[in-house]
């Protein structure tokens, strides 16, 4: 798939499909995140939201081995107690947050697998006759995380100018990423014109509407994450 292709993609599964082997295991599981992220409201045992902000940790490997069991012990518990309550079907996110927790290799199979039961789950027994128009809506914003994640640098090489690395641009990707603040994109985009940054895939990337998550690719270009 072209640069060109992806960049208009409606197909989440593609796209992911299109990264491999270029997909890193960190912005894999940033992608899968998000998308949990994205029904957030449905998260109402606040274990769950507990485990996915774990997940966040684990995937900048700030979460220490103790937590992380600790966490994973939970998620089994919850699991275990909802197939003895022995309901004809449940839909569930928790393997889905065991794998975003776990040492395993994220791969492009799980993050479409983890996006697509963010649905299923949070339509719980609404899926069947709600899934179908609430899927293009989904679809579309699971394109944009991942336009958001990967850019243009999944295609080709985008250098930043040690000069546009200004303390203040710094201090403001440092603050987005940390506080998840990404309404800041458009000022972060400033101060780096401001700095002399003349490329317009990262002026007009911080300026465009929509969601950004951690892992945005300017952001980690900054910070120097990958």
């Amino acid at each position: 798939m072209t640069e060109a292709a992806w960049l208009v993609c409606a197909d989440p599964e593609l796209m992911l499909d299109a990264l491999q082997p270029a997909a890193g295991d960190r912005k894999l599981r940033l992608f899968g995140i998000a998308c949990c992220r994205l029904s957030w409201d449905a998260f109402l045992d606040v274990r769950l939201r507990n485990a996915v902000e774990f997940a966040e940790k684990h995937a900048d490997g700030r979460l220490d081995e103790m937590a992380r069991a600790a966490v994973k012990r939970t998620l089994l518990d919850m699991y275990e107690r909802e197939l003895e309550e022995d309901k004809e079907f449940t839909p569930t996110l928790i393997p889905r947050i065991l794998k975003l927790i776990s040492h395993q290799r994220y791969d492009s199979v799980e993050a479409i697998c983890c996006s697509a039961s963010v649905a299923h789950w949070a339509l719980g027994d609404d899926y069947d006759t709600n899934y179908r128009p609430f899927e293009a809506e989904l679809v579309a914003e699971h394109t944009q995380l991942l336009r958001d994640i990967f850019g243009p640098r999944a295609f080709r090489r985008i250098l930043v100018e040690h000069t546009w690395l200004t303390s203040t641009v710094q201090l403001l990707a440092a603050g987005t990423y940390e506080e998840r603040a990404f309404d800041r994109m458009p000022i972060l985009g400033d101060a780096l014109q401001d700095a002399g940054c003349d490329n317009d895939d990262i002026l007009n990337h911080c300026r465009q509407p929509g969601e950004h998550v951690r892992g945005c690719w300017v952001v980690d270009l900054i910070l120097g994450k990958k």
